[in-house]
């Protein structure tokens, strides 16, 4: 836990001042590797029950449910692909994640390689501190490797292409939750 006298880093202050439900991706740098981890900003109630269910499943794969779908779009002939991530909790009602990336971008695809090679996702959780570290096996990894297979040799799309793009896509309504039931067909 952070102490609340310790200095916040940048991203632990971007991270607190976000709205509840927001998720980020930052590197965790060890002797060894670099591993990546989600961040996410929520209140104590929630992350206490996400807790909780985590620690009560006999699941063999962990908690959360979590997805990588590659969405393509396009406008006036240029190919925009979005990469979605998903992560689902099965507290009552379900707390669902959303995270986008353009995985056309040369430092999103540095960050998309460790993650393929990652063998656990690592999430953690800040209200006004550290809350809690969920630890699972990292399915992630075959739609991560496939994704950048795809996209070997595009051309990196603009960050305010790739902004426009992701905002026809998901629109202010259109919650984590949806996401979630709209992207499970991919996965039936």
């Amino acid at each position: 836990m952070i102490s609340p006298h310790a200095d916040k880093t940048e991203l632990e202050e971007m991270v607190q001042a976000s709205p509840y439900g927001t998720a980020f991706v930052s590197p965790n740098v060890t002797a060894e590797d670099t591993l990546w981890s989600f961040l996410i900003r929520e209140s104590r109630d929630v992350v206490h029950t996400i807790d909780e269910t985590a620690r009560d499943t006999d699941s063999e794969t962990g908690h959360p449910d979590a997805r990588c779908v590659l969405i393509t779009l396009s406008s006036d002939g240029v190919r925009i692909p979005i990469l979605a991530f998903l992560l689902r909790f099965e507290t009552d009602p379900p707390a669902v994640y959303s995270l986008f990336m353009n995985p056309t971008d040369p430092s999103i695809k540095e960050l998309l390689e460790d993650l393929s090679k990652q063998q656990e996702l690592i999430i953690d959780f800040y209200d006004e501190h550290h809350v809690a570290r969920l630890k699972r096996e990292n399915n992630l990894r075959g739609c991560i490797a496939d994704t950048l297979s795809s996209l070997d040799g595009a051309s990196p799309v603009a960050d305010g292409t790739f902004d426009l793009a992701l905002d026809n896509l998901v629109s202010e309504s259109f919650d984590s939750e949806s996401l979630w039931t709209l992207f499970g067909a991919c996965f039936k």
